[in-house]
């Protein structure tokens, strides 16, 4: 299974346009290592609701990302 680091550039999310894709697992898994470390910098504060479903979404977002820098080789 690969994990893909796309870039998107628009003025909104709807407009955006793929601008790059890699599937370079050391591109993936620094990407992986720099959410993680902004996440856990700013906790739940960006949530506007906090709720149990908000909560686990969250927690499996920064699961699945420190899967994905484990498996190339970055510890967090």
């Amino acid at each position: 299974m690969r994990t893909f680091v796309a870039i998107y550039h628009g003025a909104t999310a709807r407009d955006a346009k793929l601008v790059s894709v890699s599937t370079d697992p050391d591109l993936a898994a620094a990407v992986a290592k720099r959410l993680l470390a902004v996440e856990e910098k700013q906790g739940e504060k960006t949530s506007p609701v906090s709720t149990p479903i908000n909560h686990a979404i969250r927690q499996g977002r920064l699961r699945a990302l420190r899967l994905i820098a484990m498996r190339s080789g970055v510890s967090h």
